[in-house]
């Protein structure tokens, strides 16, 4: 025991330096683990902000959607859609989408697209009826033709995009009521396809960042 005795203030010496070095190990652990937690509380709690305020730009995306789907009856039991029969109104439903458009940052690239398309169509349909003039409705038949989804040309709307003078709007809002009918379908599937997709927040920020970015197939 003597030789324990001679070299006792070595061990102490030695066990101290080891409960620091432990000590130390352990306080990095500690604090290795809480920056990984921080750093996915900050992660998460930075996804669910997108996400919400995703979800509120997609609510007013909703409201639109519920508008143009808004149609009547005819004295011919035929639908038509209240946006091609009261013109008017128009405006106040291209206001809602301007709306949208504030919060562009927040919606994906095919529904930013499929709004602009009904954009454009409301313009050139109104134009149209308050002109007189089928030229400003073809033009925007003209601008879709090569688009992922092509306008939904029909038999009564081949009938009339040469009229000139006079038109009917009746007659003109039930040529375009399949592509206005396409066009809510359009709309319809993406707001899914994108709920669908809401938490992958990496993969939406990296598409909306995308210098290549280009317009999917619908479905």
């Amino acid at each position: 025991m003597e030789w324990f005795i001679e070299y006792k203030d070595y061990f102490i010496l030695i066990a101290s330096l080891i409960s620091f070095i432990t000590a130390i190990c352990v306080s990095l652990i500690t604090l290795i683990g809480n920056i990984y937690s921080n750093r996915q509380k900050y992660s998460n709690d930075y996804a669910h902000k997108i996400i919400d305020r995703r979800l509120d730009t997609y609510e007013l995306i909703e409201q639109v959607l519920a508008k143009l789907n808004q149609s009547k009856s005819t004295n011919n039991h035929k639908r038509i859609f209240v946006f091609l029969e009261k013109v008017d109104e128009i405006d106040n439903l291209l206001k809602d989408i301007e709306n949208i458009y504030k919060s562009e940052l927040w919606i994906s690239v095919n529904i930013h697209h499929i709004l602009c398309r009904i954009n454009r169509f409301l313009v050139y349909y109104k134009e149209s009826i308050n002109r007189n003039d089928m030229r400003y409705i073809n033009i925007y038949f003209q601008e879709f033709i090569n688009d992922t989804r092509k306008p939904a040309i029909t038999e009564e709307y081949i009938k009339l995009k040469n009229v000139k003078g006079a038109i009917n709007q009746y007659e003109v809002a039930l040529s375009l009521d399949s592509e206005y009918s396409q066009l809510i379908n359009m709309l319809y599937h993406q707001i899914n396809d994108d709920l669908i997709r809401m938490e992958d927040v990496s993969k939406f920020l990296k598409g909306k960042n995308s210098k290549s970015s280009i317009i999917k197939n619908f479905f």
